[in-house]
């Protein structure tokens, strides 16, 4: 387990704190300075999570990529990507981290109106060529400044 900071505001006349949170965990108060104006947040965004090409075939020459429409959040985006079979078992983990360009999406990985956020080609841990069949996977995003996350689930095809 983590600590993980939440903005909030002080009450003083009340006496009150105030945090809002998307969850239900356990909180505590160290380092809290009153007064202090809470620090903006932009929350990481990936609309549109999806793969392409989709299905992948052998003789499309590139990797499976995983992308977004866009990216928007505070800083670089670190994904972890676990790809499993039909039956469940994992095949394949992929990891990346997105540098941001500027306030937009990183343009350095800006590829077919898309927002690449890792690369796969379509081997399982050992490194051999997975067999022809649909694949699920579970995609994780961190924005790595201000800590926050998307996850999402997905299914791609391979064909050989």
């Amino acid at each position: 387990a983590a600590w993980v900071k939440l903005e909030g505001t002080v009450d003083k006349a009340n006496k009150t704190l105030t945090v809002y949170s998307t969850h239900f965990s356990r909180y505590d108060t160290f380092g809290f300075r009153v007064g202090a104006q809470p620090a903006v947040i932009t929350p990481l965004q990936l609309p549109n999570i999806h793969t392409y090409p989709n299905p992948w075939r052998t003789t499309d020459g590139v990797p499976v990529k995983f992308a977004a429409d866009t990216a928007n959040g505070d800083g670089a985006i670190a994904v972890d990507i676990k790809i499993y079979d039909i039956r469940g078992s994992l095949v394949a983990a992929v990891s990346n981290v997105v540098n941001r360009a500027g306030a937009g999406y990183p343009t350095e990985a800006a590829e077919n109106n898309a927002v690449v956020l890792a690369p796969w080609n379509a081997t399982n841990q050992a490194g051999r060529a997975l067999a022809s069949g649909v694949y699920l996977y579970y995609l994780t995003a961190k924005d790595l400044t201000n800590g926050t996350t998307v996850t999402h689930t997905g299914k791609l095809s391979i064909l050989h």
